[in-house]
């Protein structure tokens, strides 16, 4: 050979080593002295193949020649490869080392009569890379670099590329003492450091460079398997032990790296790739690219949520909305590590009772609080969150706190976020039994508890009627599924599942996450079980996603544990093969033009012809055995909107004045929803002349009971098992609640504190902010608190919601209110407070005035009122008797009378009897 050498006999680990070090970060395949005979590898020199390569035993392509492979992507690992003889590949060789002469006598045509002195000639030195502070580890080939002050603060997946670019990886330890040479000084540094050691989704943790873990050294507590997002190994902050972090925190780190012959320098930058748009000219070049979104991230001057929202507006932009962990990573490389607060995002559950939402209107689709615990769950006027700039997480924090702002928009300069295509109507129809909603069938299953299902079961039964469990994308779909549900008065489970242990949901389906309809401070790890105690989920757990029925929160969402038996909602396309028309699922059987929702069936009275005093259309609704509607629940609202024609009229409903300032429904019941426009209910006439009116998107407002208004008629399917009461008229058993009387249950307080704060308190203790309900209360409490205490005015649990209307935080109705008249109205005081001397409610700014304040509990909230129509034991008629004296003539006793020329004009107060299922035919009206 020409250079004397051979190709080279890996016949050592040493020898392995040094080859390493020569082709380390080159993209190649180099030849070396072994072909195959016989199915075996030998060396050329006939020396024993074993123990160099164990693996080559495995190769089992056709090529006779062994090579091996290195990579400028994985600089620290090569492989073995069976190659063909006859490819053009590169080769390693080697020699040994020889001597040559180097006289420094003149040449001379005799020989010489002494041999000359010799120098050896040999490879360059293996050395540690070039720069910084590496370190070699004694007796080894590998040096260690902890970076910090001396690198950038990168996360871990960033850090492991650092450290590659150098030939090496993230530090890995075979025992103690390799640990404390890789820690050096740094032991104990007070921000972590990264390390190579990396949990899997097994659970089961990995050296990055392949070897066996053999060695650990976790701090108290780790590893936390518990974690849904921490899966990357530091050394802790104090004492340098292990624990683990999220993956995208930015921290310094340990790199470890073989020594090499001639190091070079290499290139370790990790640039942010700059927006290129011409608009917003002061901030244009602080715009960084993400996928299809650009970033701006805003230090000074900080602000407010509300004015970081119009900030980000002023720049085309929105708050950022985050729905992954990349994106996660992104920002948190993008923002300020050493910046003096969080940055605000775009999410925000604003005004009492709301869930939390985006700004942008994107789905709430990934979640990432702070230790994995969810949002605080408490009740708050309004609460938005904020971006840790050094972990990544989301924490709830006061909207009016001044903080960092992270803005987002299109990469097209776009400001508002793509919408969705309009859905193509597709031809078909379903089969018996289910109902159509536009290309889909649906089907409702677990009406007996014998057939719930958990939530991989209830998948695998709609597998099996050739579905899948459901999805949602629009409102239009929600809310037929919400009234589909009512069928089976439970919870029922749709198909949305999380990934990753809880940080981001997927549907079954496999359809895009493109709406959401969560309830308030979901999706939690948090679940009420049937007790109403609250408890978590096993990070091995996953969580799945039910609809909710109850009369509060009726369709909203709620992840809860998979395991968990419910109902389940099937879908499935429409089959282009039926021609006969799909079935109605909300029509009443028994009589045609009614719609029926779960145990109801409604008429709508709607035009100039039906137009009647509240009195006349509760007549008319009598004449077919039944009441003006009575909302049983929050889905009844948005039911009848649907099919109301005539959106710019108003209906009467079964509501009205009952009591001085209170409300109930004309069968005699308290309420159970409240459903108020804005700065209603608000009196508008004398006593017991005040009626609850509809609009045609089903909010209410009050009205006089003598103006002429269309109506809704309600049929109630099953009046008999319409209350719960429940009879144990008991206040909690917990240390310092009171029974004052009546239906109500306080605690006071003798520190005075903002609403939110009391709010939060109540919420501790299992109650609420006070809660009125008719006079009588408000009066029974002001003479509890005036007799023992020596309070001006304490705070109550009414609040502004978010769209202005006011709501009690323990979610009870509105059916009383007793507002300070002199009390000018603002949009901005979103709280109330109690005057104890005028007995009299006036609005206040939820956190600039300390008040002292009441928890109560009710001790029978679901009681049915005194009946408001009728009362049975004295045979008196109380609207009647109102009535007579305004000249009224005749005298009804508990008879219909038909007029055939001005129409049906009953009084709604006869008693009413039992008739079950029986309803007056249109035809004999």
């Amino acid at each position: 050979m020409m250079n004397r050498g051979n190709l080279q006999f890996l016949m050592m680990r040493e020898k392995e080593k040094n080859a390493q070090a020569v082709i380390i970060g080159k993209d190649n395949i180099y030849l070396i002295g072994a072909d195959r005979e016989n199915g075996t590898f030998k060396w050329f020199n006939g020396k024993p193949f074993n123990p160099s390569c164990p693996v080559c035993t495995l190769l089992t392509s056709n090529g006779s020649c062994l090579g091996i492979k290195s990579s400028s992507r994985h600089p620290t690992m090569f492989q073995w490869e069976n190659v063909e003889c006859s490819a053009i590949n590169s080769f390693l060789c080697e020699r040994e080392v020889i001597s040559v002469d180097v006289s420094t006598s003149s040449m001379t045509t005799s020989p010489p009569t002494t041999p000359p002195p010799t120098t050896p000639i040999s490879l360059p030195p293996l050395l540690c890379p070039i720069g910084y502070n590496w370190k070699a580890f004694k007796d080894t080939n590998y040096c260690f670099w902890e970076t910090t002050y001396e690198s950038e603060r990168l996360n871990w997946y960033q850090a492991r590329q650092f450290c590659q670019a150098y030939g090496g990886d993230l530090a890995t330890y075979r025992d103690s003492q390799e640990e404390d040479i890789g820690l050096g000084g740094a032991k104990g540094h007070y921000k972590g450091l990264w390390f190579g050691l990396r949990r899997g989704d097994d659970d089961i943790f990995r050296w990055v460079d392949g070897t066996e873990l053999n060695y650990t050294n976790w701090d108290y507590d780790e590893p936390n398997l518990r974690s849904k997002s921490k899966y990357c190994a530091s050394h802790a902050s104090g004492n340098a032990k292990w624990e683990l972090d999220y993956c995208g925190v930015r921290r310094w780190f340990i790199c470890k790296a073989p020594k090499v012959r001639n190091p070079t320098l290499p290139d370790t930058s990790f640039p942010k790739t700059q927006c290129n748009f011409s608009s917003s000219p002061f901030y244009r070049h602080r715009w960084y690219l993400y996928k299809n979104h650009c970033y701006l991230i805003h230090d000074e001057p900080k602000y407010s949520w509300d004015l970081a929202l119009n900030f980000c507006r002023d720049n085309e932009a929105h708050l950022v909305s985050i729905h992954s962990f990349n994106e996660t990573d992104f920002i948190l490389f993008a923002s300020n590590i050493v910046s003096s607060s969080d940055y605000w995002t775009g999410l925000a559950s604003k005004g009492l009772g709301s869930s939390f939402t985006w700004s942008d209107g994107t789905p709430l689709d990934f979640w990432y609080w702070f230790n994995d615990s969810g949002p605080n769950q408490t009740e708050s006027m309004n609460t938005c969150v904020s971006f840790d700039p050094l972990r990544g997480f989301w924490k709830t924090a006061h909207c009016n706190k001044l903080q960092g702002v992270i803005c987002k928009r299109g990469i097209n300069a776009t400001y508002d976020f793509p919408t969705q295509e309009p859905v193509v109507v597709l031809p078909g129809n379903c089969e018996r039994g289910w109902y159509p909603q536009g290309n889909k069938c649906y089907k409702v299953f677990g009406k007996k508890w014998t057939q719930r299902l958990s939530w991989t079961s209830a998948q695998k039964a709609c597998e099996n009627e050739s579905a899948t469990l459901a999805s949602i994308h629009n409102d239009d779909q929600q809310n037929f599924l919400t009234d589909l549900m009512l069928e089976i008065d439970d919870d029922a489970w749709i198909g949305l599942e999380n990934l990753h242990r809880g940080s981001l949901f997927q549907w079954v389906d496999n359809s895009a996450l493109d709406y959401a309809n969560w309830d308030v401070n979901e999706p939690s790890l948090a679940n009420d079980d049937e007790d109403g105690e609250l408890f978590y989920t096993s990070s091995y757990e996953r969580t799945c996603v039910e609809i909710s029925y109850g009369k509060e929160n009726m369709g909203k969402w709620n992840d809860v544990s998979c395991y968990q038996s419910n109902a389940y909602i099937c879908q499935k396309f429409k089959d282009p093969n039926i021609t006969t028309p799909s079935e109605d699922p909300f029509s009443c059987v028994n009589i045609t033009g009614w719609s029926r929702l779960g145990t109801s069936c409604f008429n709508i009275f709607e035009g100039n012809y039906s137009k009647l005093s509240w009195t006349e259309a509760q007549g008319r609704c009598r004449a077919y055995g039944v009441d003006l509607v009575s909302f049983k629940n929050s889905a009844t609202a948005v039911f009848l909107s649907k099919r109301i024609t005539a959106k710019g009229e108003f209906f009467w409903t079964g509501i009205r004045e009952t009591e001085e300032s209170k409300f109930g429904t004309v069968d005699g019941k308290r309420l159970k929803i409240s459903n108020w426009l804005p700065e209603q209910p608000k009196l508008v006439s004398s006593f017991m002349d005040n009626c609850v009116a509809m609009n045609a998107q089903g909010r209410w407002v009050v009205r006089s009971c003598r103006e002429k208004l269309s109506f809704v008629c309600e049929w109630n399917l099953d009046s008999e098992n319409d209350i719960a009461v429940d009879e144990s008229h008991l206040c909690p058993k917990s240390y310092g609640w009171q029974d004052i009387g009546g239906d109500m249950c306080v605690k006071t307080s003798f520190i005075r504190k903002t609403w939110n704060d009391a709010m939060y308190d109540c919420f501790q203790h299992g109650g609420s902010l006070v809660t009125f309900h008719s006079a009588k209360d408000l009066h029974n409490f002001v003479n509890y608190v005036n007799t023992n205490y020596r309070y001006t005015s304490v705070h109550i649990g009414l609040g502004r919601r978010k769209d202005g209307s006011y709501m009690w935080a323990d979610y009870s109705p509105v059916d009383f209110t007793a507002w300070d008249p002199d009390d000018p109205p603002s949009t901005a005081k979103d709280c109330v407070e109690l005057d104890m001397k005028t007995e009299k409610w006036k609005k206040v700014h939820c956190d600039d005035i300390r008040r002292n304040y009441f928890c109560s509990a009710s001790k029978n909230r679901n009681a049915e009122a005194d009946a408001l129509a009728f009362n049975s034991t004295k045979g008196e008629n109380i609207v009647g008797k109102k009535l007579a004296a305004g000249g009224i003539v005749g005298i009804v006793i508990c008879l219909l009378v038909v007029s055939a020329i001005i129409g049906v004009t009953v009084y709604y107060l006869c008693p009413r009897e039992r008739h079950g299922n029986l309803l007056v035919p249109e035809s004999q009206l």
